[in-house]
């Protein structure tokens, strides 16, 4: 039973039910940021794309966001449910400039793109030997 649970509730599948913005500090030595890319493949393929924005934040460790960059991404996930539109509000520089607007610690977004998560393979493709 508790397999089953954590399958249905842990395991990425990419089927997005609703928008969805991801932040990632470009360290991050628990959970690396290399999963992004892998997360945003698997939301590809599930057709979901159009809900799922991710943002980088030059920061070392796992979930180490300063309080204007867990803010600022509150308030562009905020401006696409009730916009239903995400426009610009989840860019790197649009997260930025209202980071540090808020005046509450670092705003430290940087545009970035993570390499391939070594190893990974899509469900139902062969994994590279």
């Amino acid at each position: 039973m508790l397999f089953r649970s954590l399958a249905r509730t842990s395991v990425p599948t990419g089927r997005l039910a609703v928008p969805e913005l991801d932040l990632h500090t470009i360290s991050d030595q628990l959970v690396p940021v290399q999963q992004e890319n892998y997360y945003a493949r698997l939301v590809a393929v599930a057709g979901d794309s159009s809900l799922l924005r991710q943002a980088y934040v030059a920061s070392v460790g796992h979930c180490n966001f300063s309080s204007a960059e867990l803010v600022a991404g509150v308030l562009a996930i905020s401006h696409r449910v009730a916009t239903g539109r995400w426009d610009d509000v989840a860019t790197t520089g649009s997260l930025e400039d209202v980071a540090q607007s808020l005046d509450l610690g670092p705003a430290r977004f940087v545009a970035y793109r993570p390499g391939p998560l070594t190893g990974a393979a899509l469900p139902g493709t062969p994994a590279r030997r």
